[in-house]
Order: structure tokens, then sequence, then C-alpha cells
């Protein structure tokens, strides 16, 4: 009996095996507690720990450009980046991209791609090497240089082209124009921050380009030279934009420049959720090991006379005390086994429910590291499982043990730790009881959107006029008009509208500077609005009503005088008790800084996020500022859904490079922005209920074994006189004691759990009372209900069984 840790572990087995009604449950709660914890950590260590597959990867940057209307988009504009490049001696290299969506032809008609428009240092600062060909470079550039080039990724080279391994040379047309493929990117290679680019073509370079310093609409990518500290870069490029802005006071004034390790600012909107998940796991997996620490010492209480045998048979209390511990590893070994399967199964089930734009989740894989760690959790877990009743046992005095053997009762030390452990377990489970509720409640502020229009019976695509057969806005608008008109006569279709950005399917195009005639402010003093631009039918179509003044017209052209429309915030804010129609307005920063004459107001679009004010916008004629892309909103008479293949004949029918992109429903489109919120409730509620679960389950457990145990003391009360319903209140009020504590010590976690979810909650407070009450009375009620039933049977006891058998 005394041969050590080999013997111990012979003894776990053969207690588990005897005992499966308390080994399986067990297992199983470890199972879930571990494989959750390890599948959700799995995701978060290669999101926001592990390095990017890049060479260096530490040494790569991005370079923001932030200004008092910049957001917080990290964009550039390439002429600074360039003479930035010129200068830099921190940079190794650096480069902007941006990406278009572009008409593919092919035999069945053109296709939407996604296409990077690159400087070659953006893809050099990445160490990204060809796996067929070569990459972009300087020469491929300028007008004279051979600029009809194309790099494409190995997807679309094995989707597109066949997998054609003479591919080199080959050639494509995109949006008219034809481009002769000169390399290939390895398979799995990634570009951070466009991810989604398929094909890659060099950035045109000409003294136009070189002059919009003003536009910052491209992403970059740099490399730090050898031994450079971020700090040193960020220096010396805000001494250059400084020399710039002095140079360029209009277009650079204002401005500075950060900044940002690549990794980091890739995994910026997803660390809150990723980090709120693994709070959530890891109370989920604290929950599973006071479950289970909970079932081993009541199990270890009633296994006090064999314990009493061996002690004293010889087995010192070290010997107990490591035998208690080895029960708890092999159990949390066995969890842990069961629970590496669980993960795998669970990575996928994450890597299926996530929304997109989630970087680098579609590698995440549980490999070796991650089963390393798991291994470590399973050893801690069965340390912490086996601890509790370890420690109970050597406060003990063991001689007294054996003589004391006899008997169920239980001693006060040991009920006050199975309390504490249970009313542990409720606050876990309330803190995520909690969680969930918050999100709950965001999740149906988001579900009860009402934007100030119809959204059924509404039906968007984007599109792109090709510059190389539309080189003027002229033949952009006429275009645009046939293509209205084309849609107009498709049966089932009320009315067409165009506007180059929306409520959910286009964001914005930024905010501008607003001078109002006669105000007397200064470009400086400004304040900014968000702007578009829209065709006549845009208001009528969407069904945003007017509230004065007209919209737009036909004869609203670039022979008109320039005219806008505004919404009612702005008119609200700038115009609070007076006429905005016929207000003159001045927009300095947009192209040819257009005076225009308010000529409308119409009603506000209400933000989809419940919690996001209505901000001014000002609307401008899409026939006086054409542009080559834009989207286009059609209401229809009947399903919008079921007008989509029509609206693709009909623009392939007037141009077959013109291409329907993001082609949906409104409802579509309010669907997509509705996955990540969907998500986060998702998981976090299934975590909820787990632990609501675990925590009922271990109360019940707790009352259940106590009245057992306490079976003599409850059967003299009862032959003394106390009646059924008295002996339930008391039991009752037993559990109502730990509920109430758990639920004080839930509360205060959930708050700081509340504030972890704080970016990811809509129109709801992070201490909502709501929600906290709500959470309270479901737990407790619960919990009382499990306690209902021993409650019931400790008072229907036999009084003279009872005390017959104490």
């Amino acid at each position: 009996m005394l041969d050590g840790p080999r013997q111990d572990l012979r003894l776990a087995l053969r207690e588990i095996r005897r005992a499966p009604g308390f080994a399986v449950p067990a297992i199983l709660t470890l199972a879930l507690g571990i494989g959750a914890s390890v599948a959700v950590f799995s995701v978060v260590d290669h999101i926001l720990f592990r390095p990017l597959s890049i060479r260096d990867s530490g040494r790569v940057v991005t370079i923001c450009e932030t200004g008092p209307r910049s957001g917080d988009y990290c964009a550039v504009a390439t002429p600074n980046l360039v003479d930035w490049a010129r200068s830099s001696r921190s940079i190794e290299t650096m480069g902007a991209a941006r990406t278009e969506s572009m008409a593919l032809r092919t035999a069945a008609g053109a296709r939407g791609v996604s296409v990077g428009i690159a400087m070659p240092g953006f893809l050099r600062a990445l160490a990204i090497a060809p796996e067929r060909g070569r990459m972009l470079a300087e020469t491929d550039g300028p007008p004279d240089g051979d600029g009809r080039v194309a790099v494409v990724s190995h997807e679309f080279w094995s989707r597109e082209l066949g997998g054609d391994p003479d591919v080199l040379g080959r050639t494509m047309v995109l949006d008219g124009d034809t481009y002769r493929v000169i390399g290939v990117l390895p398979e799995g290679a990634s570009v951070p921050r466009l991810e989604h680019a398929q094909v890659w073509i060099p950035l045109p370079w000409d003294p136009a380009t070189a002059a919009y310093r003003d536009w910052r609409g491209f992403v970059s990518a740099a490399r730090l030279a050898p031994g450079v500290s971020l700090q040193q870069a960020r220096a010396e490029l805000r001494r250059e934009e400084s020399a710039l802005a002095s140079a360029f006071p209009e277009t650079v004034g204002g401005w500075s420049v950060d900044v940002h390790p690549m990794r980091a600012y890739l995994v910026r909107s997803a660390r809150p959720l990723l980090l709120a998940l693994l709070f959530a796991v890891a109370l989920v997996l604290l929950l599973a090991c006071t479950t289970v620490s909970g079932l081993v010492l009541a199990r270890a209480v009633g296994r006090r006379r064999d314990m009493a045998v061996r002690y004293a048979l010889g087995a010192g209390r070290g010997r107990l005390v490591s035998g208690l511990l080895v029960e708890g590893l092999v159990l949390s070994a066995l969890g842990g086994g069961a629970g590496a399967f669980l993960a795998m199964w669970g990575v996928r089930a994450l890597r299926a429910l996530a929304p997109p734009g989630i970087p680098r989740l579609d590698r995440v894989v549980v490999d070796g590291r991650i089963l390393l760690v798991a291994g470590l959790v399973t050893v801690v877990t069965g340390l912490a499982v086996g601890i509790l009743p370890a420690l109970r046992l050597r406060d003990r005095d063991l001689g007294q043990l054996f003589g004391g053997a006899r008997g169920t009762s239980i001693d006060r030390k040991t009920r006050r730790s199975r309390r504490v452990l249970v009313a542990g377990q409720l606050a876990l489970a309330l803190v995520l009881v909690t969680g969930s509720g918050l999100l709950l409640r965001s999740f149906n502020n988001l579900l009860d959107w009402r934007p100030g229009f119809d959204t059924e019976h509404l039906l968007t695509f984007w599109t792109f006029a090709s510059q190389g057969k539309y080189p003027e806005p002229p033949g952009v608008l006429s275009l645009y008009r046939r293509i209205d008109a084309r849609l107009e006569g498709l049966p089932g279709v009320r009315s067409v509208g165009t506007v180059s950005a929306g409520p959910l399917f286009g964001g914005g195009d930024g905010l501008t500077p607003l001078l109002i005639q006669g105000r007397g402010w200064t470009r400086d003093q400004a304040p900014g609005v968000a702007w578009y631009d829209a065709g006549p039918d845009y208001f009528r179509t969407l069904g945003e009503p007017l509230l004065r003044g007209r919209t737009f017209r036909e004869s609203d052209d670039a022979s008109a005088p320039t005219v806008a429309v505004i919404n009612r915030a702005m008119a609200a804010r700038f115009w609070p008790n007076g006429e905005p129609v016929g207000a003159t307005l001045t927009l300095p920063e947009l192209d040819g800084a257009p005076t225009v004459r308010v000529v409308g107001v119409v009603a506000d679009v209400q933000p989809f996020l419940p919690d996001r004010a209505i901000e001014p916008e000002i609307y401008l004629s899409n026939r006086q500022r054409t542009r080559w892309a834009t989207y286009f909103v059609i209401r229809t008479d009947g399903d919008p859904a079921a007008l989509a293949p029509a609206v693709r004949r009909a623009l392939a029918g007037i141009d077959s490079d013109l291409e329907a992109s993001h082609l949906g429903t409104m409802r579509d489109h309010i669907g997509a922005q509705l996955v990540q919120p969907r998500f986060e409730m998702l998981v976090v509620s299934v975590f909820a209920v787990i632990a609501m679960l675990l925590g009922v389950l271990g109360l019940y457990g707790l009352i259940a074994y106590t009245t057992r145990a306490r079976a003599g003391e409850i059967g003299m009360r009862l032959a003394l006189g106390a009646s059924p319903r008295r002996v339930v209140l008391w039991v009752l009020g037993d559990a109502a004691g730990m509920i109430a504590v758990g639920g004080l010590a839930g509360i205060a976690g959930g708050l700081l759990f509340a504030r972890a979810l704080r970016g990811t909650l809509h129109g709801v407070p992070t201490e909502d009372p709501i929600t906290f009450a709500t959470a309270v009375v479901v737990l407790g009620t619960c919990a009382l209900l499990a306690a209902l039933r021993p409650a019931v049977r400790a008072a229907r006891m036999d009084p003279a069984r009872a005390l017959r058998e104490e």
C-alpha cells in the first residue's frame, strides 16, 4: 500500500472505475472546460500573439497620416510617402497600395475581382517572393514603362488561369484593358491589410498623381532599417511631415504621421472581442474546476472510513494527500484528452461562425504548441481539482478520524468549504449570464434598427466604369444614364437611384470642412460634415422623405449652378432658427472647392449603431460631380432578390465589362452587419448556459449531499415536531444564503466583464440595471428550483429510520 506514486495511480484508477457515477460527470465537465479553453486560446494565440508569416515580421510597420478629420482609418497620400522614402534613413523600404473591384472578362461574361494597385515597395516591404516570374518593379509604373503587367495570387492562377505552368506572358482583360501576367504569388501568401486582393498591378505614377497630396486613400507597408526602433522611425517621419506641411500648407498642414507595428494594427479591432472570449472561457474552466473539486470533496468525505483504515494501517498524511492529488490529476488527464478532441472541433466551429475581417483566422489550428498549452492546462486543472480536498484532509486530526469513521455526518469546516465552492460557482455563472444578457440586449437594439426609410423591396449593387473605355466624366454620365433607363424598364422595377455611398452598402465619403457664406469662418474653424454624391431619383427610391425645398433634377448638370441637399441634422445644427434652403456653402477640400446652393432638406437616416449620433450630411448632384464608381439602388414591387439575374443581364447588354458587384437586397446588407454581434452573443451565451448549468448542478449536488449527510439532524427536527414545510424552508434558506453570496460576488464580477465588453455593446450601458436584475432573477430562480427537489425529499424522510441510520 505504501509503494509510492505508482500505487497512488493504481488506486486512483481503481477508485474511478468503482464509481462511474462520480467519474463520468467529472471527466465530462473537465473535458468541456479544458476543450473550450484550449479552442479559444488557440484562436487568440494565432491572432494576437504569433508573429506574422513574414520574414523579420517585427520590422514590418504601417504608416498613417492623422488629421482632424481622418477618423480611425490608417491611410496615406502617395506623394507624401514618396517624399518620405527619398529622405528616410530609418526605413529600409516602403510603399502604398489600394484595392479596386475590376471586371475580369471571361467566356461566361464579366466577373468582379479584387485588384491591388500597388507601388513596388509595398510588396517588397512584406518580403513576398514570387512562386513564378517576378514581382512588380519601379519600371512598371511610369507612363512610358510596362504598366499593363500583373502579378496574380496562387488561388487566382489555379481558379481563373487553370494552373497553367506557362502562365507567364499570358494576357487577361480587366476593365477593358489588357494586362500581361509576369508573376504568381506563393500558395497561401497573405498581404496584410489587403488580404482579398487576387491580382496586383502597378500604381501609375505621373505628375497628376504626384499632386494628390490631400487624397489619403492608400494603405502602407514599410520595413524598418536594421537596428532602428519604432520610436526613431516615428520621430523621423514626423519631422518630414512637418517640412511637407510648411511646403504644402493647404494639403498637408494640420496633419501628422504615426507608425504602428503591422501585427498590432491588424488585430486592433479584433483584440477586445478575443480578450473578452478568453476571459469568458477562463471563467468556464474555473467553474469546471470548482464543480469537480466539489465532487471530489464530497466523495472524500464519503470515503472517510476507507481513509481512516488506510491511516491506521500506516499510510501517513502525506500519502493520503498525494492520493487525492493523483486522483485529481488522473481525472484531469482523462478530461484533457477528451478536451483536446473537443478543442479541434471547437476551432472548426469558431472558424465557421466567426465574422469576416478577423485576420489570420483561416490559419488557426490546434498544433503542437497548443497541445503543449493543453497539457499545461490539464496539469494545473488536476492540481486545482485535488488541492481543496487535500488541504481539508491535511487540516484533520487523522488519528481522531479512525475513531469517528462511523456515520455520514460532515463537519463544519467541510460544509463551509463546499458552500464557498458553490457560491463561487454561482458567482462565475452570474458573470457570464450578465455578459450574455448585455450582448442579447445590444443585438436586439440592432434588430430594431429603424433607419427612416423602408428597407423592404430594395436591391443594391456597385459598379465601376473603366477609365480606359470612359476617360472623361461626360462619357461616364452617359453610361450611367443608359443603365438607369435599362433598369427602370425591367418588369417589377418602381424606381432607380444612384449614390456614391450610403446606408450600410457604402459607408461614407468621409468628412469635409464646410464654410457657410456670411458666418466669417476661416478654414481652420470650419466644421466637418459627411458628404455624398447622389442622383435625381435617389431620395425617392430610398424612401427618404423630403422636408423642404426640392431634390436633384436631371437639369442639375455641369452647365447649371452647383446645388446641394442637406439632411435635417445639418439644418438643425447650422440653421436652428433659420431657413437653410437658399444658403450658399463652400467645400474647400473637394475638387475645385465648389460653392453650392442648398435647394432642399431631407429626413435623417438613423445610423445602424444605436449609440452613434446622427451627423450632419450634405449631398451633391452626381450629374455635376460624376465618378467612375457608384452604387445603384432599385425599388421593386415584388421580391428584389428575384430581379438579380435580370440586373446582371441588363449590365452585360450595355457593356460586357460591367459587373454588378455586391449585388444584394437591403435585408442582405443588414444581415451582413449583424454577423459579428450575433457571433459575440452566441459564443458568450453558450458559455453562459454551460456556466449556469454547472453552477445550478453544483448547488443541487451540495444540497442533495448535505441533506443526506445531515439526515440525523433533519430526522431529529421532524421527530421534535417540525413540519415538512419548515424543513423545506430551512433547506431552501440554506440554498438562498449561498445564492445571495454568489449573487453579490457575481454582480461585482459582471461589472468588470461588462467593461471588457464595452466596445461590443450598442445602445446598452455597461451597468444596465435591467440586465443585471434579470440575470440575478433567472439564475436565482433556477438555483432555487434545483434546491427544491432535495429539500422536498428531506422533508419526506422517515425520522425513525434517519435517526437509526445515524
